[in-house]
């Protein structure tokens, strides 16, 4: 789910719970129902994939992806978030991220929760936390709840393919120019966090899109060049794609994860 003002009030709700309420609660080797597992690091700290390798309330085969799709972050980038939460309490949101923070459901099947990742994490903290312009270019038209958004940030580049604002599509916008109903519905927030978990997830039917849609195709290159220039395909997609609809959450789509136990990357 994305960032802007309903994120804001829903990551400043659920922290104001915490302090209030004991998060890491866990009776056993990992996590038990109703347990929050709660890592706040601050900036001298080790990097958030040591911090997850030693948590054992989390679930071992979630710690497992969790180091996984974070190393599928651009160089650099993961020392940007600060806060990162599993929740196995049932929360309403399966996931919440900005710029710095990551709230994720641990009641949700293994592909889903991979899924979840990759859009929370790979979608909305590169977006937001990672890819970054500079004041000296100005204000772009898009803004981050009341926070501005610069002019030479790169993700502007993503917006402007579907979106005049951040609220408002461009008026001749169609859903199929959107990888997930969900991306067309919401924001060029969700749009981005929807196309590349599409894009790590789903490779093989996002390039079929492109060859009809050349919206579809510069969003694909889009991610490509700022998101996953290096990264091959780690998934085979079980999903069939068909031209004259498009699903609703991309998280929600089958498909089969190949890459190995351990993603070794060159940073």
């Amino acid at each position: 789910m994305n960032t802007k003002s309903f994120l804001s009030g829903a990551i400043c709700a659920f922290l104001s719970m915490t302090l209030l309420l004991p998060v890491s609660v866990a009776q056993g080797p990992y996590s038990a129902s109703g347990s929050i597992v709660s890592i706040i690091r601050n900036a001298t700290d080790p990097p958030l994939s040591t911090l997850v390798a030693r948590e054992n309330d989390i679930q071992p085969n979630q710690r497992m992806m969790i180091e996984q799709i974070l190393s599928l972050l651009p160089a650099g980038c993961e020392g940007n978030i600060r806060n990162f939460y599993v929740r196995y309490d049932n929360p309403t949101d399966r996931g919440l991220a900005g710029k710095d923070t990551v709230i994720v459901s641990g009641n949700v099947p293994d592909n889903e929760f991979r899924a979840l990742l990759v859009h929370e994490i790979l979608g909305h903290v590169t977006d937001l936390g990672c890819l970054q312009g500079t004041s000296k270019n100005g204000r772009s038209v898009f803004t981050d709840g009341k926070e501005p958004i610069w002019n030479n940030d790169p993700s502007t580049l993503f917006y402007g393919i579907s979106w005049s604002s951040s609220t408002q599509r461009k008026s001749d916008a169609r859903s199929q120019d959107f990888v997930s109903g969900y991306a067309y519905t919401a924001d060029p927030f969700e749009d981005m966090a929807e196309s590349t978990t599409f894009f790590l997830l789903h490779r093989d039917a996002f390039q079929k899109m492109t060859k009809t849609n050349p919206i579809l195709a510069q969003k694909f290159q889009w991610i490509q060049t700022y998101v996953f220039p290096t990264t091959p395909s780690y998934a085979r997609s079980t999903y069939v794609w068909h031209a004259d609809s498009i699903p609703w959450d991309t998280t929600k789509l089958s498909y089969k994860w190949i890459a190995p136990a351990k993603v070794a990357l060159a940073r």
